[in-house]
């Protein structure tokens, strides 16, 4: 791990995924979506993230994505989805959430400027880009 979390590996992933997803970061999404499958999370609902499409996680999971859809899109997090992340993850948690968001919205962009290549073993997630 890049550092100590509070939150489960699926939960961090999740939100990692949406990040790279979001900003079409192919090194990223590839990376990630591999150690997405290996913490549990769906292949189905990782492809609807990676195609643009609504997924439907669950639980932590699906906090993870709303707060980091919420940044992501509207630069904070709705009222509701703060208060149901904050009561599921708690204060620390919170915080290492949109740490993380920010922390790898700003990798998924100097990959994208550095146009940082996949590795050999990696499938392309956005091929038509």
């Amino acid at each position: 791990a890049r550092f100590e979390s509070s939150l489960a590996d699926n939960v961090m992933e999740v939100a990692i995924c949406t990040v790279g997803a979001f900003y079409r970061a192919k090194f990223e999404f590839a990376a990630h979506r591999n150690l997405a499958l290996s913490a549990g999370v769906s292949a189905e609902q990782l492809e609807r993230l990676r195609i643009g499409d609504l997924p439907i996680f669950h639980g932590g999971e699906d906090l993870a994505y709303r707060v980091a859809t919420s940044l992501l899109n509207q630069h904070g997090i709705d009222s509701d989805t703060y208060a149901a992340a904050q009561a599921q993850f708690g204060e620390q948690g919170l915080i290492e959430l949109v740490s993380i968001v920010g922390y790898y919205g700003m990798v998924s962009l100097t990959l994208n400027a550095f146009e940082v290549p996949l590795s050999a073993d990696m499938e392309d997630p956005f091929p038509d880009e």
